[in-house]
């Protein structure tokens, strides 16, 4: 093997045909959408300040407890209506892990916000878009290679996109759709 040496003899790296290709890495992912929460339930003309964080409504229960099968580690929104579906549903999960960068887009308004939060600190697009990016490095450095993401409409949406994943279709309550060979790179 041939070295490099600067001036003072010191290495600093191989020649350009030693590199070692950049390593890819190919995931299985499971993409769900919550199940039905009391906010996608309520009335039409009812008022949103008072979804502030929800969580599933009878109905979304029901839909959450059809979702099942085994993954090596689920990441989770840590809002109400997400881990409620996770805890109706019969996902066998090996690992499971909360991820802040999961939440819904918070200018959907209330129900999108922790009990406390402040809904007048809202993200911009831009933001937004940075935060996912923040979620599909945390997916590709995961060693874990069946993973499920239990998230929300929005964020689902923006991660296929940022993912290059062909996804047309919106994102029903309590919905599962299957990408295997995602290529992480």
């Amino acid at each position: 093997m041939s070295e490099s040496k600067d001036i003072k003899g010191s290495k600093y790296g191989k020649d350009q045909d030693q590199q070692p290709q950049q390593q890819r890495t190919k995931k299985n992912l499971w993409l769900i959408r919550h199940a039905e929460s009391t906010h996608n339930a309520k009335p039409p003309h009812e008022p949103d300040d008072k979804y502030f964080n929800c969580g599933l409504s009878e109905n979304g229960k029901q839909q959450a407890s059809k979702i099942q099968g085994p993954v090596d580690l689920l990441l989770c929104s840590p809002l109400r209506r997400t881990l409620e579906t996770y805890a109706h549903s019969s996902l066998r999960v090996k690992k499971f892990e909360t991820v802040e960068e999961l939440r819904e887009w918070t200018t959907y308004g209330p129900s999108c916000l922790y009990d406390l939060e402040n809904p007048a600190v809202l993200e911009d697009a831009h933001q937004f878009r940075a935060r996912v990016r923040m979620v599909v490095d945390i997916i590709r450095q995961k060693p874990q290679t069946n993973i499920a993401i239990l998230s929300h409409g929005a964020t689902l949406a923006e991660l296929t996109r940022q993912l290059n994943i062909p996804c047309t279709t919106g994102w029903y309550n309590a919905e599962v759709k299957h990408f295997p060979d995602v290529i992480f790179p």
